[in-house]
């Protein structure tokens, strides 16, 4: 930093901390004169009665200073406050006390913009993600079904005939295997969904 500019203003105007730093964010001007301990709304202008011609030199120094931070992409105008902070920090630049104290203290502005469209991210993250799935799950379950519909006819000799025996052989292995059902009838709809989607897959 240039020695001859002082940051650090020896008169502690006036400054309504607390109202600056609930402020979503300041303007370079206010940014500068904060820094230097200088209630903003006193600077009309480009020009400040209450400032003597060094006081108004270092403001001036400063402001341009910022902006062409501003302009290099450093910051941003409006400029959140914890970020002109820290980036004055980063330069060594002197931050009056009350004003660090009121930024720590202040309540943090929500972006709400930002936050719906993160959730919006997440949302179609999720729907993706479901998506995905689902066509998954379909293909899992068509491909039991084709093993199944497959068993059923080698085994047990199914065929598309709503009289064939097969359901009942089925319940009979069914049974056979201490299972608790299913009985013919349900096996006999259930294999005639799955010949169904079967079927319809295989076209």
């Amino acid at each position: 930093m240039n020695s001859e500019i002082n940051f650090e203003n020896s008169h502690q105007y006036r400054v309504d901390w607390r109202y600056w730093a609930d402020m979503p964010g300041w303007y370079l001007k206010e940014a500068a004169a904060l820094l230097l301990s200088i209630e903003p709304d006193t600077i009309v202008g480009k020009r400040s009665a209450e400032l003597n011609q060094t006081e108004f030199r270092d403001f001036i120094r400063l402001r341009r200073l910022i902006l062409r931070a501003r302009k290099m992409g450093f910051l941003e105008s409006p400029c959140r406050p914890r970020d002109l902070l820290e980036w004055a920090q980063s330069n060594d630049i002197t931050i009056p006390q009350p004003l660090a104290d009121a930024v720590q203290r202040g309540k943090s502005i929500r972006n709400w913009k930002k936050i719906a469209q993160k959730y919006k991210k997440l949302y179609s993250k999720l729907q993706s993600q479901s998506m995905k799935f689902e066509d998954y799950n379909t293909k899992s379950i068509n491909t039991l079904y084709k093993m199944l519909i497959a068993m059923a006819v080698d085994k047990y000799g199914y065929s598309a005939n709503g009289n064939n025996p097969a359901p009942k052989r089925i319940e009979t292995a069914v049974l056979g295997a201490d299972f608790d059902g299913p009985l013919a009838q349900t096996i006999r709809v259930r294999l005639a969904e799955a010949y169904s989607v079967v079927r319809n897959d295989s076209f």
